[in-house]
């Protein structure tokens, strides 16, 4: 994690806790002490992050895991999400390839997902009292 300013990772900490604490009402402890191995991508308007992900890689598998995949609420439904997605689907292509993606997708997210070449894997399992489902691809 040391590519990230101190103000980056404010706002990413913040971010994170506006959008899965407090509107999606999730109890979890955020900081698991993961972020410092992940590879963090950012969507910036002017100085406000409006749109993050981090992936996680596992050791030596080959195998990324996208998570704390979020857009902040005054910021939805104008193709920041789909813009996120597409530039980390072109940084792994690039820079990671050939590897596989794969998340625990919150199930009303499935179609949106797909579009960018995820399929779904197993049952509809419940995670923080939300349901989720295993998507993944490899690129």
């Amino acid at each position: 994690m040391d590519e990230l300013s101190k103000t980056e990772l404010y706002a990413i900490l913040r971010a994170r806790q506006e959008v899965f604490v407090v509107d999606q009402k999730i109890r979890y402890v955020d900081a698991d002490g993961k972020d410092f191995s992940c590879f963090h991508l950012s969507g910036w308007v002017h100085d406000e992050l409006v749109a993050y992900l981090r992936v996680i890689p596992v050791p030596e598998t080959g195998v990324y895991k996208i998570g704390r995949v979020l857009t902040r609420l005054a910021y939805r439904g104008q193709g920041l999400g789909q813009g996120l997605m597409q530039e980390l689907l072109r940084r792994a292509t690039h820079e990671l390839a050939p590897c596989h993606l794969t998340m625990a997708a919150q199930l009303y997210l499935e179609n949106f997902y797909q579009k960018f070449g995820f399929v779904s894997e197993g049952a509809v399992f419940w995670e923080e009292g939300i349901e989720h489902i295993t998507m993944s691809r490899t690129v």
